[in-house]
């Protein structure tokens, strides 16, 4: 496999737990003590997550495809370590 292949697969990872802790950082972000602020923040979160399932199945299912559907040439990790998130 080469280092593009691998470094994309990696990025395809890393995104899937960035987009996880976006949606923490969404409703985390949300002053739950204004109800203005609330409804439309639970609004944006739906949305958020409705977009999010459309696009799961393909994020989910892409990485490991690559890996089945791959050519015998390359050899590809098992799985792929997420970088840490970078220091504040």
């Amino acid at each position: 496999m080469t280092n593009r292949i691998r470094s994309i697969l990696e990025q395809l990872e890393q995104t899937r737990e960035d987009l996880l802790a976006l949606s923490d950082d969404i409703w985390l972000s949300i002053d739950h003590n204004d109800g203005d602020a609330l409804d439309a923040g639970v609004e944006f979160k739906r949305r958020y997550n409705a977009k999010m399932a459309e696009s799961t199945p393909w994020r989910a299912s892409c990485p490991g495809w690559c890996r089945s559907s791959r050519p015998s040439s390359w050899t590809m990790p098992t799985t792929v370590t997420p970088k840490p998130p970078p220091s504040p």
